[in-house]
């Protein structure tokens, strides 16, 4: 079945002169900046969110518990699933807002992983378009076929994934470290050339 049937999917609101910040402020905005895109860490960085003024016409557009955010713009379409929400939040135009039908038939951790996984984010890339930077329309993520999975094994797969996705975080993140000492190392030795160069002119 298409996503579109067992999700409302809402287009974030547009900003064509970016965000204005307000001191008196009723929103924080999400923008691609404030975004982790690693799909086995993802996150938004809340604290650093732009604070902005708007009327009631955004309350439509406001973040939910376990809403997920896909990233429109850009070759990685990162699907973040949101806990609690600690203001009063929207996202700008680069963002599609995923909301459950009814959490009973799609478990919305089970739809996240499946939208990071690597056939979901390739269908999307495929399907999208844009001379510069690759752009996915609502209707091409509306149109993405989710597998008809049972709930229980939809949690399961879920939990799974999780676990999972810390593993290869946890990995990423010693890998990392190890590169950072790696070449620490190789600079500290290329100081020290330098400076015995300099010692000798």
């Amino acid at each position: 079945m298409e996503l579109q049937q067992v999700a409302e999917i809402i287009s974030g609101r547009t900003f064509k002169h970016g965000v204005k910040e307000f001191d008196d402020w009723t929103h924080a905005v999400v923008q691609i900046r404030d975004v982790f895109k690693n799909p086995h860490a993802s996150g938004i960085a809340w604290g650093q969110l732009s604070k902005s003024l708007f009327d009631r016409k955004v309350t439509s557009q406001e973040l939910k518990k376990n809403d997920i955010l896909v990233i429109a713009k850009g070759m990685q379409k990162t699907a973040i699933l949101l806990g609690d929400i600690p203001f009063p939040t929207i996202v700008n135009q680069h963002f599609f807002i995923i909301r459950v039908k009814d959490t009973n038939t799609v478990h919305p951790e089970f739809l996240q992983h499946f939208l990071n996984s690597e056939i979901s984010q390739q269908w999307l890339l495929d399907n999208s378009s844009g001379q510069h930077q690759n752009t996915m329309s609502k209707t091409v993520l509306s149109q993405l076929e989710v597998p008809t999975v049972p709930l229980e094994q939809q949690i399961s797969m879920a939990e799974f994934a999780k676990f999972m996705s810390k593993e290869i975080s946890d990995h990423q993140t010693a890998i990392a470290k190890l590169e950072d000492h790696l070449n620490s190392m190789f600079l500290r030795i290329s100081d020290e050339d330098a400076l015995q160069e300099n010692s000798f002119n």
